[in-house]
């Protein structure tokens, strides 16, 4: 059991995420109750690129490095700017205009917890950046790996690919086989 220690806080870190700014503690207690520490991190993946109008998902990881289980957690997500139809199936999610904020109860030492949010790409952009940030209920001594992001860039639509060598490819996987073709000469006329 942690020692009993009085009220303090020993680092902290604010953060700004879609107009807000967040209070990161990183260390604190209240008199006469032991503490839980609990490393928090966050990761975001989504995708590298991506085209205007369409769908895109982003993936985020919650993982609790310990020493201690977590009480209780909350990520916040701010999603670009411009990106529509955004929603997440994950329980204790809500989605209010481009922010997701999730949050769950215990996520035990050397565990994960992991959220995915869909949505459809602005009709014209660059990059888009997705950025997240983790706060935990008790004692966080890392707060540098509380917050990450990922950008996805813009993919020109005649670009993902090309139709004739991925119907080839489909052929192929079909069992079809490729036979060279020769082409004719041309005849020319004179005319004299």
């Amino acid at each position: 059991m942690r020692p009993h220690i009085g009220v303090h806080v020993r680092r902290s870190a604010a953060v700004v995420l879609g107009g807000a700014t967040l209070l990161l503690a990183g260390s604190s207690s209240a008199h006469g109750a032991a503490v839980a520490s609990s490393d928090l991190t966050v990761t975001v993946a989504g995708p590298a690129t991506a085209i205007a109008g369409a769908a895109i998902s982003y993936r985020l990881t919650v993982t609790n490095n310990g020493p201690d289980a977590t009480p209780g957690w909350t990520v916040i997500d701010a999603l670009p700017a411009g990106v529509t139809r955004i929603a997440t199936a994950t329980p204790g999610c809500t989605v209010i205009a481009a922010i997701v904020r999730c949050s769950a109860g215990v996520l035990a030492a050397r565990t994960s917890a992991v959220i995915v949010i869909t949505a459809v790409a602005p009709g014209r952009f660059t990059s888009l950046t997705d950025r997240a940030v983790v706060v935990g209920l008790g004692t966080d001594p890392n707060l540098r790996n509380n917050v990450a992001s990922a950008v996805t860039g813009s993919a020109p639509e005649g670009r993902l690919f090309d139709p004739i060598v991925v119907g080839s490819a489909l052929a192929l996987a079909a069992g079809a086989s490729i036979v060279p073709v020769r082409r004719r000469a041309r005849r020319r006329s004179v005319v004299a």
